[in-house]
């Protein structure tokens, strides 16, 4: 399953790359808080992630993301990932893979996802998403693949894509 999870990831990647024709980028991040029982221990957890991205259009509907991750405001531990999105209009459907590493330990995940982009300005998006995080390492603990929802924001740099066409 893992195998097959990384020749998906890498398809998409490899498509976008190769199929790269200069439309627009939207540029922004997401932020997600976690709260979550922790794995060895009979307490909560909490932890606050910050994900800048950027993605380029690689045609009309489809962008190629690069991602970076960082959790909570004193880094514990930075990450750098890559994926793709097809959006319909507004809504859009995607897929990424990062690593993660942290003073400890690493990891690394795959994350498929759903999102909405509501129009707050032309061209700037507020950013409504609902993934599912699953963890392709070795050593999985428990708590490692979840599902939530994350928001943040979006602006868009092509001209093309503007408020006239957000539904």
């Amino acid at each position: 399953m893992k195998k097959l999870l990384m020749f998906i990831v890498a398809l998409v990647a490899v498509n976008g790359l190769f199929a790269f024709e200069a439309r627009g980028v939207l540029f922004g991040g997401i932020s997600e808080l976690t709260v979550r029982k922790h794995a060895t221990e009979d307490k909560w957890a909490s932890t606050v992630i910050f994900y800048p991205q950027f993605g380029a259009f690689v045609s009309d509907n489809v962008t190629f993301d690069i991602i970076f991750g960082v959790n909570s405001i004193i880094p514990t531990a930075v990450g750098l990932g890559m994926g793709s999105r097809y959006f319909y209009k507004n809504c859009y459907a995607g897929v990424d893979f990062a690593i993660m590493r942290g003073f400890v330990d690493g990891y690394l995940h795959v994350t498929p996802k759903l999102g909405y982009l509501v129009p707050i300005v032309p061209n700037a998006y507020a950013d409504v998403q609902a993934y599912y995080r699953r963890s392709i390492a070795r050593q999985r603990y428990k708590g490692s693949d979840y599902a939530a929802i994350r928001v943040g924001l979006q602006v868009n740099f092509d001209r093309k894509r503007s408020s006239k066409q957000d539904q």
